[in-house]
C-alpha cells in the first residue's frame, strides 16, 4: 500500500466532487440563463404589442426601440447560456473524464502491486521450501528416485 498514491487517490475523489458540484451550478445557471431569455422575449412581445395599440406616436416610438432592445437582450442571454455549456460545462465534463481515467490507472496499479505482492510471498515460500529440502539433503529427484525402488 503506496501512502503516495492514497494520498492522490483521496485527492482526486475530493476534486471529482468539486467538479461535478460545479458542473451541477452550471447547469443551474444555464437553466436560469434561458428562463431569463425567455421573460426578455415575452416582455419585448408584451411591449411591441402595447407600442401598436398605443395611439399616440411620442410614446409608441419608445415603446417599439425598448422592445427591439428586449429581443436584442433575450439573444444575448440565449447565446450567453449556450457559451456556458459550450466552454465551462464540456471543459468540466472533460475533467470529470479525465480524473475516471486517471482512478482507473490507480486502481489497475493497486491490482498489479497486489498481484506482484503476492507473487514475491509465493516466491519466498517456495524457496524457503527448497531451501528446507535441500538442508534436509532430499531433492525432489531424490524424492522420485525413493517412489521408484519402493
Amino acid at each position: 500500500h503506496d501512502d503516495w498514491f492514497h494520498d492522490r487517490r483521496i485527492y482526486l475523489d475530493a476534486l471529482e466532487n468539486q467538479l461535478k458540484a460545479l458542473l451541477k451550478a452550471i447547469d443551474m445557471v444555464v437553466g436560469q440563463r434561458k428562463s431569463l431569455a425567455e421573460a426578455a422575449g415575452d416582455f419585448a412581445t408584451s411591449l411591441g404589442n402595447l407600442a401598436q395599440v398605443e395611439l399616440s406616436p411620442d410614446f409608441s416610438g419608445p415603446l417599439q426601440g425598448l422592445s427591439e432592445v428586449q429581443i436584442r437582450i433575450r439573444e444575448l442571454y440565449e447565446r450567453q447560456a449556450q457559451q456556458d455549456v459550450l466552454t465551462l460545462g464540456i471543459t468540466i465534463d472533460e475533467y470529470i473524464r479525465l480524473i475516471g481515467s486517471v482512478k482507473q490507472a490507480f486502481t489497475q496499479r493497486q491490482k498489479a502491486f497486489h498481484t506482484w505482492h503476492a507473487a514475491e510471498s509465493e516466491l519466498q515460500k517456495r524457496r524457503s521450501s527448497q531451501e528446507k529440502l535441500l538442508r534436509q539433503g532430499k531433492t525432489q529427484q531424490d524424492k522420485l528416485n525413493k517412489l521408484v525402488r519402493v
